[in-house]
């Protein structure tokens, strides 16, 4: 997807989540999300533990202290090989989410607890 045709700016995280404190979640199966490398309010890019095809549905599951994040979206495009760069050596693929239009709560949400995430991280550091 060209940078003109994104609905909203991307902020850069290159995040490694905790194990268990994102999910994601494709037809009814769920995998665990350890690398976040980006977001906007329309989407996110990521790294999967398989290949999934374009357009198929997805659900991202966010959970920040005792509340849950429910975020609907697509596989906009994936990478069919794993990441070169890829730190912790998980044959990670590539991957780019686009939420759901009808989904803007959840995705806007979504986006303002990565960035808090984040903030709160790097006042630690």
């Amino acid at each position: 997807m060209a940078v003109e045709d994104r609905r909203h700016e991307r902020t850069l995280l290159l995040m490694v989540c905790p194990e268990g404190r994102c999910i994601i979640e494709v037809n009814g199966e769920r995998f665990p999300l350890t690398h976040i490398n980006d977001v906007s309010e329309s989407g996110t890019g990521i790294n999967l533990p398989l290949p999934l095809e374009t357009g198929t549905p997805v659900r991202i599951i966010y959970y920040c202290g005792v509340d849950e994040i429910n975020v609907s979206g697509t596989i906009a495009w994936c990478s069919g090989q794993p990441a070169e760069q890829d730190p912790l050596k998980t044959s990670a693929f590539p991957t780019g989410i686009q939420f759901s239009v009808s989904d803007k709560r959840n995705s806007h949400a979504f986006y303002l607890a990565l960035k808090d995430d984040i903030k709160v991280a790097e006042t630690f550091h």
